[in-house]
């Protein structure tokens, strides 16, 4: 379904530069072009290029300023690319609880058994080298995004990393580009998080799940690292939470949310994971409760694919509205394929942040209607679903099967 707050949106490759996307305006980075939007869901967003004959003359930009700033939020880094303080301004929250963010950190990795499956829970005390910041400096200000660029050595790899911080939103991003040559290695990276908060949140599949923060018995103790879809929260009310787009392995301990970022086991394949890698994670800060915070819409914004072209016409596919819309809080669409049965299409909302909600389902499908059946797939009912508000518990999932309303016309 549709986002409701703006995101970076990459555009592709053209021959000329436009100047701006619609109303909204373009930045270019790295040889390549971005803009922010706020995209809808199921359909195909059209956005109108506008050229201009004069050049644009790039802002100038204080290299030396690690300070990322959009009025809303502040992020200050040092040399190292630690990242020393994050804060609301208006209200002064600081959601750095006063520690280090961005603390990468190498490990020996050498568990007993499964070289490529376990990781021990005494790693943290086997740190074998410094993720050592060879450069760093103010790379991007534009009218989309702000950016550092820092480049680390750890141990034989080398580590690119842009940080960018959106003019429109409060999450900042680290886009991460690894060329890997460790052996037996982990690398990490971990930020402050609340030290009081006794749970941490963590996505997992039409749902989520808390976690203590403290150990206090063996079950705790063995949960030193566990895994999360998009993302893990720790927060009282307000805090941070912390989302990647391909890495899974989270931890929280003692103030400090971690993930895992790479290994480099020699067996059962010595040459798994050598090479170029890239991946990018989010510290997501927010100032009310986790399920009316955004953090679900920007951790799956960020580990979601989106396909944009260029073309001197609307295509035919592209003007055509399809599919289905929420409107309503809370409820997602998960799914919408053809049936088990090859009958038809089905379609399945879940609510995600354990609230109790009633949202109206809006259809781009002329001719069709709904009817809800069971995960199987069987109708349960004769009734069709039209304009009123479907009812659902937390975390409770439901299906519909589409069905042709007889004389009406479909597409």
């Amino acid at each position: 379904d549709g986002y409701r707050l703006p995101h970076i949106v990459k555009l592709p490759a053209c021959d000329m530069h436009p100047s701006s996307c619609g109303d909204h305006s373009i930045q270019e980075y790295r040889g390549k072009l971005y803009t922010s939007a706020i995209l809808s869901g199921q359909n195909w967003n059209v956005f109108t290029l506008n050229y201009s004959d004069s050049i644009q003359q790039k802002p100038a930009i204080d290299a030396g300023n690690l300070v990322l700033d959009n009025g809303r939020v502040r992020y200050e880094f040092d040399c190292q690319g630690h990242l020393l303080k994050g804060m609301f301004k208006e209200s002064g929250f600081e959601f750095t609880y006063s520690g280090i963010g961005n603390d990468l950190r190498l490990y020996a990795d050498e568990p007993h058994v499964y070289d490529a499956w376990d990781i021990e829970y005494y790693y943290p005390e086997m740190e074998c080298s410094m993720v050592e910041c060879i450069s760093a400096s103010r790379s991007a200000d534009g009218p989309v995004f702000s950016a550092l660029r820092f480049s680390f050595r750890a141990g034989s790899s080398i580590i690119e990393q842009d940080v960018i911080l959106p003019n429109d939103s409060d999450e900042i991003y680290f886009r991460t580009k690894v060329l890997w040559h460790e052996e037996k290695k982990l690398l990490r990276v971990s930020f402050p998080c609340d030290p009081m908060a006794d749970f941490c949140t963590s996505d997992i599949p039409y749902g989520e799940i808390r976690r203590k923060t403290h150990v206090q018995n063996e079950w705790d103790a063995a949960s030193f690292e566990f895994p999360a879809r998009l993302f893990t929260d720790v927060s009282n009310g307000r805090g941070v939470a912390l989302a990647s787009d391909c890495k899974y392995g989270y931890s929280v301990r003692d103030g400090r949310i971690g993930l895992s970022l790479l290994r480099s086991p020699l067996d059962p394949d010595p040459y798994a994971d050598q090479g170029e890698h890239e991946f990018t994670y989010a510290l997501i800060p927010h100032e009310t409760s986790l399920p009316s915070s955004p953090v679900r819409e920007i951790a799956s914004y960020l580990s979601s694919s989106h396909l944009a072209i260029i073309s001197e016409e609307i295509p035919a596919f592209a003007s055509a509205s399809s599919g289905y819309e929420v409107a309503g809080d809370h409820v997602h669409i998960t799914a919408y394929k053809i049936a088990e049965d090859g009958q038809g299409a089905i379609l399945r909302l879940a609510e995600t942040d354990g609230c109790r909600s009633a949202v109206r389902i809006i259809s781009h499908r002329p001719g069709y209607m709904l009817a809800e059946c069971n995960l199987m797939e069987e109708r349960l009912s004769d009734g069709l679903i039209d304009t009123e508000p479907v009812a659902f518990s937390p975390y409770e999932i439901k299906t519909f099967r589409e069905v042709r309303i007889p004389g009406m016309y479909s597409c």
